[in-house]
């Protein structure tokens, strides 16, 4: 390790000094634009130290520091991805007039909904719940959160209701949106059928509702949760 960081420190070294040298035979420009220009520097100041501890940086993820997560992914169709008694797959009515349908034949309707341990509980018959929705990415189904992280065995601890729905996916994924050549309606799916839905079906406990998502499904969730007060 001390000769790695040496062999990286001397190269980060040369490489600084062939840009100060280079720097020195270059003409003075005026300065003809109002953007501010980004010097990359570490906490001393140092041209040559921020090099350097940029190659640090870009050298540690490829070492394994030993980390080991505490829950691992349930991997697809698995038990722990869908735990049974509270774990339900619901195709959710839609109007004629909104599309989510994909060129492919699917609904586009599909929800995956995973109830908190004890929500069945006779002593809790009465309780209500909040909701969080947890939206997919452009490249994932909508099972994917509960297939391929630890979100479930992580939030089996949690009094919360989790749904996660389609949201349209690759060459399809609709973007969280209506789109203006009303090929697609997710937008309204999302903010009005499907909040009704699981509102009707399930105990949920009303103005308690948290939206989350990776990629095009934060996307979703920033865009709705400021396009539409109170949701």
């Amino acid at each position: 390790m001390t000769t790695s960081r040496f062999l990286l420190r001397s190269l980060t070294g040369f490489l600084a000094a062939l840009l100060v040298v280079a720097g020195m035979h270059q003409p003075a420009a005026a300065n003809t634009t109002t953007q501010d220009t980004y010097t990359e520097v570490s906490s001393d100041g140092s041209v040559l130290s921020g090099l350097t501890a940029y190659g640090e940086a870009l050298a540690v993820p490829s070492m394994d520091s030993g980390y080991r997560p505490a829950t691992i992914a349930p991997g697809p169709g698995s038990v722990g991805s869908c735990p049974p008694g509270r774990c339900y797959d619901v195709a959710v009515p839609v109007p004629d007039s909104i599309n989510i349908r994909t060129s492919d034949g699917g609904a586009g309707n599909m929800s995956r909904v995973i109830v908190p341990a004890g929500y069945h509980a006779p002593e809790n018959r009465n309780r209500a719940y909040p909701v969080v929705y947890v939206y997919n990415g452009a490249k994932s189904p909508y099972v994917r959160w509960s297939e391929a992280t630890g979100l479930v065995p992580i939030a089996s601890a949690t009094d919360a209701i989790l749904v996660m729905p389609e949201g349209g996916m690759n060459d399809e994924a609709g973007m969280f949106s209506d789109w203006k050549d009303g090929s697609f309606q997710w937008e309204t799916f999302h903010t009005k059928v499907l909040p009704a839905f699981i509102d009707q079906h399930f105990r949920t406990a009303q103005g308690a509702r948290v939206l989350v998502g990776a990629s095009m499904g934060a996307l979703g969730a920033l865009n709705y949760a400021a396009r539409h007060k109170g949701f």
